[in-house]
């Protein structure tokens, strides 16, 4: 299956309207990171109807998980190869979009692809996320946060929930196995003064399952001393 016929079949399942302009946008996104992935070590998944189900209709899925609640400012954190926010910028031009990478290539491969999509909502910072979540120019500014790959899920949440603004909502894509380490409530949100709001569950094709998007909220100022450094984080990681 080439990548076009698996985007039209797949997009089909999108939880957002695609236009006609917003599916060649897409296509060529897709179609620039299967090529320069050549080049590059941006993502282990190449084949195309994957492409269009693992990287693209899954990224479809934070619309779905945002639902009317469209904020004016996202940040991707740890975006790697651009996703979900090259796909939310996409579909929506009204969301300013600022994804952070911290990988050089990666960081030159979104830039080149956003002028490539001429999209004029969209910035790169090629930075560690929890470096940007300590610039007085980026902390607490994101109506909006979302992070879509990572390992343990309480150090995620000090990582990037201090880019997020006041009352702003944050995205976690996880699967099922991360979504187990959730709780309601607890001692990470007391110390990272935030909410749990929801979980958003999506079924994807290819018999790939549930996945989840974990939403939680803002309900005041991040403490000064988060988010400590990486290597802090993992020794001592706040518990829930």
């Amino acid at each position: 299956m080439n990548l076009q016929v698996a985007l039209e079949k797949h997009l089909e399942k999108s939880p957002a309207v695609i236009s006609g302009e917003m599916f060649n946008k897409i296509l060529i996104y897709s179609n620039e990171l299967i090529e320069k992935n050549r080049q590059f070590n941006l993502t282990a998944i190449t084949a195309p109807e994957e492409v269009a189900v693992k990287h693209i209709l899954d990224s479809l899925h934070l619309s779905g998980a945002m639902g009317k609640d469209i904020p004016s400012s996202l940040a991707d954190a740890g975006t790697g190869a651009g996703l979900p926010g090259i796909i939310a910028a996409i579909i929506n031009e009204n969301i300013k979009v600022t994804l952070i990478e911290s990988n050089g290539k990666k960081a030159n491969f979104l830039k080149d692809v956003i002028n490539k999509l001429e999209l004029k909502n969209v910035s790169v910072i090629q930075e560690r996320s929890e470096v940007c979540a300590r610039d007085k120019k980026l902390r607490q500014k994101f109506s909006a946060v979302t992070m879509r790959a990572f390992a343990e899920f309480k150090t995620a949440m000090e990582l990037t929930s201090p880019l997020c603004a006041l009352k702003g909502k944050i995205y976690y894509f996880a699967s099922a196995d991360q979504v187990k380490e959730i709780k309601s409530d607890g001692n990470i949100y007391k110390e990272l003064k935030l909410k749990f709001e929801n979980i958003y569950d999506y079924t994807l094709p290819l018999d790939l399952g549930k996945r989840h998007i974990v939403i939680l909220s803002r309900t005041g100022d991040t403490p000064n001393c988060y988010p400590r450094t990486f290597q802090k984080i993992k020794i001592k990681p706040i518990s829930f």
